[in-house]
């Protein structure tokens, strides 16, 4: 299992893109306000931000207002490591789900 990126959820990523750019000195690696969707080169793991509502509606899910970072792991096999972390004690969220747009199967 390996991090593969953390997203941060905001309301105002043109902002939030500026913080990074220009206080923190990070690159972007990636930049379309039109999408609300940016990231970010931190020297090992990327930062991804993205507009909370942009990411409800292509994922076609309420975000709660609370929810403002995800973590995202790489692995080899969803469903085996999904069943295993269930059995060694972690809490079912929801179901593993297909997401299209991002080209990706989470859980």
């Amino acid at each position: 299992m390996k991090l593969n990126f953390i997203c941060r959820l905001v309301k105002d990523v043109p902002q939030t893109v500026h913080f990074w750019r220009e206080v923190m000195q990070r690159p972007i690696t990636y930049y379309d306000e039109s999408i609300g969707y940016a990231s970010v080169d931190t020297g090992g793991t990327t930062l991804a931000i993205f507009r909370q509502a942009a990411f409800s509606r292509m994922l076609n899910m309420e975000i709660p207002e609370s929810c403002h970072t995800y973590l995202s792991f790489q692995v080899e096999n969803l469903d085996t490591t999904f069943a295993d972390l269930i059995r060694r004690g972690a809490k079912e969220f929801r179901s593993q789900q297909d997401f299209p747009a991002l080209h990706a199967r989470q859980a």
